[in-house]
């Protein structure tokens, strides 16, 4: 940088910060903005097309004017030079600050793309495709504001008319150029800038081109099969969004491509409604501002703190996995039964089922010690077995397989193929007993001398068995017969009943649709049915009743969330947090429910997922307060901004609209 300063035109203090072989840049004052500007200066060198191009890119960019586009003030004609005035970026371009980083966080690059797109957008909507998104052309200043600049290749498709881009030209960066871009420059639409967009954000989270070659036929090639390591394998940690957004941005065909710059920013947009931007934005300015330490020695403390984390976190797995195995078979009695095999015994039960049986049965299980001197039976041990501690027979892998889906006892499947089912062993110590089985209605009484699991292991008639096996002779059949199903449903907010509702689908297993009239329905037992209620203002809900053989009245207890409304705030003032009912935190609308706290509002708004009623929102201090009452319905969308007005005091806008006093 040179430090002789001189007068360009009108603009004084000019300080050279670069020059080439067909211009010069330099950074001057200008005389009643009062703020450092860049003058960008070509050559008058005879070339008319260069000249061409200069004028046409002055004449894009003075009617421009986006916070994500450096602004452009001023054109002019020295005697040896043609001159564009633009706004002064202090900072750097993405390209320096990724020779100072190597690579960037997921939410930085994601923030820089989604201000590129935001410039993108504005751009396209006006005919103006840029042709050159890469790192140089990206300024971030020390506020951490993105700005796209150089539009010296743009093409404009309502007054390119001059054949500056004649048919084949091939005009860019290759590294960043779409495959079309090389074929012909002059075609192009915007999405070459969507292609060059997540080239950008693959060299902004890997530090490195997609596409590399020692030639160019050979970066060519590579770009044309679009072969290259995906990012998940060179940063394991990065997110959904980012691997999605490159796989689709960077496709060799255009109509596979997002279909314009509007669809992708959407993506990034809802991305960062659950982000804290600005907080993010202040990481990036102390990126830019090297108040950070240097990003190669983080990186080597993050990965040993990663390797020691992961170390701790799978002894931590080992040691808890022991221990469940340890309370898992001291629960069950197979600890004692292998620590005092003298002392202790066991039986399991089997239970006969008949072919096909859509819905498994509930069994109780009583052992009682037989005492013959005495005359009375002393009960010893009731375990009731659910659908937890069913095992199926090991005799073909696919019975015991299908058989597996019905550990869960809240929405079990039918067992099919499985004919007998084996209920966990009952440990007790060694002597006669009597059995109390009951499966479903049907009672039986058995009584067996259970020895220990010693003598069990001696014995030649265990024929290998760790516990004597107990079998009903007679198959468990079930029994159809009719059962009144009724329902009653509330508000899973407010816990009051529902009186007035549509009735409920009913889909039985075989696939037979029931009719329903007022609030209940005569089925049948033996299988399950689905039902489902779509009630409007709150979300359709399944469930699934299995109706047992022997019942004859079930009842159906239902808790429903109110579909929810969306309350989206924005802000033009910073650091302002608004209140809802006068507290700093609401009640959460979605399914996971609980409380969250209140945003800091910014630019791009903050949604808020709310159950319906009447809301309070306020903002400020109490006398300078700007506050509204809301009414939300089920699904209402509802928007409002803040912003201060003409006598310095809060108020809520709605569209164009002072809604707040």
């Amino acid at each position: 940088m040179s430090d002789s300063k001189k007068k360009i035109g009108k603009y004084t203090n000019a300080v050279l910060l670069a020059k080439g072989g067909m211009g010069a840049i330099y950074k001057a004052d200008h005389p009643t903005l009062e703020q450092p500007v860049v003058l960008k200066m070509l050559t008058l060198t005879g070339n008319e097309q260069f000249t061409q191009r200069f004028q046409r890119e002055a004449t894009i960019m003075m009617g421009f004017q986006h916070v994500n586009i450096v602004n452009y003030y001023d054109h002019f004609k020295t005697a040896k030079s043609y001159c564009m005035v633009m706004e002064f970026v202090d900072g750097c371009s993405v390209a320096q600050l990724l020779d100072k980083q190597r690579y960037l966080d997921d939410d930085v690059a994601l923030l820089i793309l989604k201000n590129t797109l935001q410039a993108l957008v504005f751009a396209h909507e006006r005919g103006v495709v840029h042709r050159d998104i890469k790192p140089a052309n990206i300024l971030i200043s020390k506020n951490g504001e993105v700005k796209l600049t150089d539009f010296g290749i743009a093409h404009n498709t309502e007054i390119d008319t001059d054949g500056l881009t004649k048919e084949g030209m091939t005009l860019g960066t290759p590294s960043y150029m779409a495959p079309e871009q090389f074929r012909d420059a002059g075609s192009v639409d915007g999405r070459a800038d969507i292609y060059s967009s997540g080239i950008l954000l693959y060299e902004c989270l890997t530090g490195r081109k997609p596409f590399a070659g020692a030639s160019l036929p050979d970066l060519l090639e590579h770009v044309r099969k679009s072969k290259y390591e995906k990012l998940r394998k060179i940063r394991p940690e990065s997110s959904l969004l980012s691997r999605r957004l490159i796989r689709r941005a960077i496709r060799s065909k255009p109509e596979r491509r997002y279909k314009d710059a509007l669809s992708m920013l959407n993506s990034l947009t809802r991305y960062f409604t659950r982000r804290n931007e600005e907080s993010i934005r202040r990481h990036l300015a102390d990126l830019v501002n090297d108040r950070r330490e240097n990003r190669k020695t983080s990186r080597v403390d993050k990965h040993r703190i990663i390797r020691a984390g992961l170390i701790s976190t799978g002894s931590l797995a080992a040691l808890l996995l022991l221990t469940g195995l340890w309370w898992t078979l001291a629960v069950n009695g197979f600890l004692p039964a292998v620590l005092l095999p003298d002392f202790i015994g066991g039986v399991r039960l089997v239970v006969p089922l008949p072919e096909n049986s859509m819905l498994p049965p509930q069994v109780l299980l009583d052992v009682y010690k037989y005492d013959t001197e005495a005359g009375n039976n002393e009960n010893l041990k009731e375990i009731k077995i659910g659908l937890s501690g069913r095992e199926p027979l090991l005799d073909t892998l696919s019975r015991f397989m299908e058989s597996r889906k019905t550990q869960d006892e809240e929405n079990p499947v039918p067992l099919r193929g499985v004919t007998r089912l084996h209920v966990r062993p009952v440990f007790v110590k060694p002597g006669f007993y009597q059995l109390k089985v009951r499966v479903g209605d049907v009672i039986s009484t058995k009584a067996i001398q259970i020895p220990s699991m010693k003598d069990l292991r001696k014995s030649f008639n265990s024929r290998g068995r760790q516990v004597p096996l107990v079998e009903l002779s007679t198959p468990w059949q079930p029994k159809t017969g009719p059962v009144f199903v009724k329902w009653n449903l509330r508000r899973s907010d407010t816990g009051l009943e529902l009186i007035d509702y549509p009735e409920p689908s009913v889909l039985g297993a075989d696939g037979v649709v029931y009719a329903v009239s007022g609030k209940e329905v005569e089925l049948n037992t033996g299988r399950y049915y689905d039902f489902t209620f779509n009630v409007s203002g709150f979300e359709s809900r399944t469930v699934r009743a299995w109706l047992e053989s022997g019942i004859s009245d079930y009842t159906l207890e239902l808790s429903l969330l109110p579909e929810p409304a969306l309350l989206s705030l924005s802000s033009e003032l910073v650091f302002k947090k608004p209140k809802l009912q006068g507290e700093g935190f609401y009640r959460y609308g979605g399914s996971e429910g609980g409380f969250r706290r209140m945003p800091f509002l910014a630019k791009d708004a903050k949604v808020l997922e709310l159950l319906p009623g009447e809301y309070q929102l306020s903002c400020g201090s109490r006398r300078k307060s700007a506050e509204i009452m809301l009414i939300l319905k089920p699904g209402d969308t509802i928007l409002y901004r803040l912003k201060r007005s003409d006598n310095k005091k809060l108020v809520w806008i709605n569209g164009n609209e002072v809604i707040s006093k």
